[in-house]
């Protein structure tokens, strides 16, 4: 097997250009970097994590976006209608129960802000016959006859 060149007429990609977790990646950054910011320069940490020092700034300065506060607000509709039914709303009830409150959300976004919260509806089981006392069969008699 050759390796493959990667170039523009190949019309191969850089990897590193494409990483899509890379937002994700660099709050993580972020995040070590405030918290060793006293024992290191943010210059060389910067220089050392590939980002920039104005991302760096910029992303403890800026406000939470729009669909941040509104899943803010969202999370605590969703965790006291939860709580109120007592932990059995799973995600359609909740999507209609939201819907009466004037949202109009995706059961795939309430979904991903209840586990975000770790919350997950309880299910009741259903009854399950075990014996089956109406049969021809000869029973056993019982030899132990100790209460244990």
């Amino acid at each position: 097997m050759t390796q493959r060149a990667f170039s523009r007429k190949t019309g191969a990609r850089y990897l590193k250009k494409g990483n899509g977790q890379r937002s994700q990646r660099n709050s993580v950054e972020y995040a070590w970097m405030k918290a060793h910011q006293a024992e290191f320069e943010v210059k060389l940490m910067c220089k050392l994590l590939r980002v920039s020092r104005s991302a760096f700034y910029a992303f403890f300065h800026a406000e939470p976006s729009k669909r941040a506060t509104e899943d803010e607000e969202l999370v605590l509709q969703i965790q006291t209608i939860f709580k109120e039914s007592r932990s059995t709303y799973g995600t359609r009830r909740i999507q209609m129960a939201l819907f009466k409150q004037g949202w109009s959300i995706s059961r795939r976004r309430i979904g991903k802000l209840m586990k975000q919260e770790q919350l997950s509806s309880k299910t009741k089981k259903k009854f399950k016959l075990t014996t089956d006392s109406k049969h021809g069969l000869t029973v056993v008699p019982n030899l132990w006859k100790t209460t244990i």
